[in-house]
């Protein structure tokens, strides 16, 4: 294993902040697994490697901001399968790693983790 934290089998609702011709554009969907290194997730788009993205945890049972977010860093396509945009495909499975994680989100994004119930793999 050449990890440096376990993955977590967690489905965790997210937002991802894509850059786009308009801005940005946001997809939402839910973790499959996740680490304190990064998340994998399956979108409705092709995202091209190594674009740089917004990660932004979502908890929608969280009551006491009106923001429902609850941590968002920096993160980096570094896999996405398949590699190519196929015409009529809606779901493309995408590893996403951290960047400049800072030890408060990482602890923050600990927290989190551990407060979901952990899935069997």
């Amino acid at each position: 294993e050449r990890r440096n934290y376990a993955r977590v089998k967690l489905s965790i609702p997210l937002d991802l902040l894509i850059p786009c011709s308009k801005g940005e554009e946001t997809l939402h969907t839910m973790s499959v697994n996740v680490s304190l290194n990064g998340v994998y997730c399956h979108v409705n788009r092709h995202i091209p490697l190594f674009t740089r993205t917004r990660v932004m945890f979502v908890n929608p049972d969280h009551q006491t901001t009106p923001a429902p977010i609850v941590s968002q860093c920096d993160g980096i396509v570094v896999r996405i399968n398949p590699e190519h945009e196929e015409r009529d495909r809606h779901e493309y499975h995408v590893a996403l790693c951290f960047q400049r994680l800072f030890q408060s989100q990482r602890e923050a994004l600990h927290q989190m983790i551990c407060s979901y119930p952990v899935e069997s793999w």
